[in-house]
């Protein structure tokens, strides 16, 4: 091969060098991007772990009234405190969760302008702010009104020894006005316990909430509360789905118990892992709820007034009275301001999924920044308990459809005494991030190793087969060798000593004659060297140790 085709050939194995070394950083770079993806996402999978309790303790109950007022207590306030329009505001006004998800009852349609106007300066008559616990209880049922009979596994009580059991009443976001059933110790089940579970009877007489305009009782909410969950702040804002009972019903429960831990959960906000529901000194709140109230506080210095709801929790000393001193706002938002201004707020407790994909328009700005804020700076329990559940309603029986008074009953007992533990874990942490980019460089480096070794046999085996062909073996010389010559020429010399006269053979004569030469009188020849076999090789090989 000639020196070009030598340079040639090694220009392009480089060059094929540099363009692998190219396509192979570029596939790692697109390799490694999905895994960046998926980290800076934050998403999380969920671990299943399940293992059999010899026994467990029943949930507590939150019971919501979706009435929480009684005729009695309306007629005390005055005649014109006892309007439908002044009813459905006040409705609105105690409970947040009307204007999201409103009953199918006439005392919760939307008002027009012109009523909400007059039920806003009636209520500022009549519930001052002052004597606003006072007045709000005074209109409010017993729990003696609401809570007939109860049975907590094998012990049935009447509605006396019932409600005291029963905590007092307790603003939430999604139920209104509550009152949380807190079972003893004898609210622990275990599979060799017959009956199980735990039953509640519900009867409201017909007086007390009929009207005009309300023939039907709107009903009664029932939502299952961890028994671990000591503070009502946290009872409050972290209780599960809604269960609702309709009049005349009989709704049971029965429940599984399901343990969600959160590990690493960085991406959001921090945990609590000593004790999920201890309460802050500094913050006077507690951890777990923090998230919550950072958006009632955003939401407080946005709209300039104070949602129902933190004075409810003040007024029951739920929450300390210096979180409100904190702000200059000193009025009730009313039901327009909460619809307009803090709604978004609310809802992102319980929405907040939805909140990802808000637009960054003006008008979701806000929102936005507290959200990222309050992420940032709260933190979430790293356990909680859920009770998945299994609904089966029936009707009750017949000496309770024949009354007028609305009459319910709620069955709740462990369907298995198997316990799910899932643990939700990132989907990518900065370990695994790392662990999956080194592991596709080494498998790329290892690719480009082959290569090498590979190309390197290949230049081997060229350079032998070129080297085959290229060889050319030494072949008998045409002139004598130099020793030969020389005993020749000894050999003329004696001849000459004896008078022999050599004859030559002219190159010239005719065939068959013979002409004669004097010995000597040819010219000699000099003699000729012997070419090595390394000088006779005229081939180009290649150097593999550059490639």
């Amino acid at each position: 091969m000639s020196p070009q085709h030598n340079n040639l050939f090694s220009f392009l194995i480089k060059l094929a060098k540099i363009v692998l070394f190219i396509i192979c950083t570029i596939c790692w770079v697109f390799q490694s991007l999905p895994l960046l993806k998926v980290y800076l996402d934050g998403k999380h999978v969920e671990l299943k772990k399940i293992h059999i309790a010899s026994e467990l303790t029943l949930p507590h109950l939150l019971f919501c009234n979706r009435f929480p007022f009684t005729q009695a207590g309306l007629s005390s306030l005055g005649q014109q405190f006892n309007r439908d329009s002044v009813l459905s505001y006040l409705r609105q006004w105690l409970d947040p969760s009307l204007g999201a998800n409103p009953p199918e009852d006439s005392l919760a349609v939307p008002l027009s302008e012109l009523d909400r106007q007059q039920a806003e300066q009636t209520i500022a008559q009549l519930l001052p702010n002052g004597r606003l616990k006072q007045r709000l209880e005074q209109l409010m049922p017993q729990c003696g009104e609401m809570v007939s009979s109860c049975v907590i596994g094998s012990r049935q009580m009447g509605g006396f020894d019932c409600c005291k059991m029963v905590q007092p009443w307790l603003a939430t976001p999604r139920g209104g006005i509550c009152w949380p059933f807190v079972g003893n110790l004898s609210s622990v089940q275990n599979p060799m316990e017959s009956p199980r579970g735990m039953q509640i009877t519900f009867q409201i007489s017909r007086n007390s909430f009929l009207s005009s305009s309300l023939s039907v009782h709107p009903g009664i909410d029932i939502f299952l509360v961890p028994a671990e969950l000591q503070n009502r702040l946290l009872v409050a804002i972290m209780h599960g789905e809604a269960h609702p009972l309709n009049d005349k019903k009989s709704l049971r429960m029965d429940i599984r118990r399901e343990n969600r831990v959160f590990d690493h959960y960085s991406t959001i906000s921090s945990c609590r892992s000593t004790d999920n529901y201890a309460i802050n000194s500094e913050k006077l709140v507690p951890e777990a709820s923090a998230g919550f109230l950072c958006m009632l506080e955003t939401a407080v210095e946005t709209c300039s007034c104070v949602p129902m709801l933190l004075v409810l929790w003040t007024l029951q000393n739920d929450l300390n009275s210096y979180f409100l001193r904190r702000f200059n706002a000193s009025t009730i938002c009313t039901v327009g301001e909460f619809e307009r201004c803090v709604r978004p707020f609310i809802e992102f407790d319980y929405y907040g999924s939805e909140y990802n994909q808000l637009p960054t328009n003006n008008a979701f700005s806000t929102i936005n920044k507290a959200i990222n804020k309050c992420r940032k700076e709260s933190s979430v329990p790293c356990h909680t308990t859920y009770f998945p559940t299994k609904i089966q309603e029936r009707d009750l029986p017949a000496e309770y459809r024949n009354t007028q008074d609305y009459v319910s009953r709620a069955s709740i007992s462990f369907e298995t005494f198997t316990v799910t533990e899932l643990f939700s874990v990132p989907q990518m942490d900065i370990y695994q991030l790392f662990r999956e980019i080194c592991l596709n460089m080494w498998c790329f480096a290892i690719a480009y190793l082959l290569w090498r070794i590979i190309i390197w046999n290949f230049c081997q085996l060229f350079n032998d087969k070129l080297e085959g062909n290229n060889r050319i073996e030494p072949k008998s010389p045409m002139i004598p060798p130099v020793e030969t010559q020389q005993q020749n020429n000894n050999n003329n010399n004696h001849h000459q000593s004896n008078g022999q006269q050599q004859q030559i053979v002219s190159l010239s004569s005719p065939k068959g004659v013979r002409q004669p030469l004097v010995a000597g009188s040819a010219r000699q020849l000099p003699p000729l060297a012997i070419i090595g076999e390394g000088e006779l090789k005229q081939r180009s090989v290649l150097d593999c140790d550059e490639r």
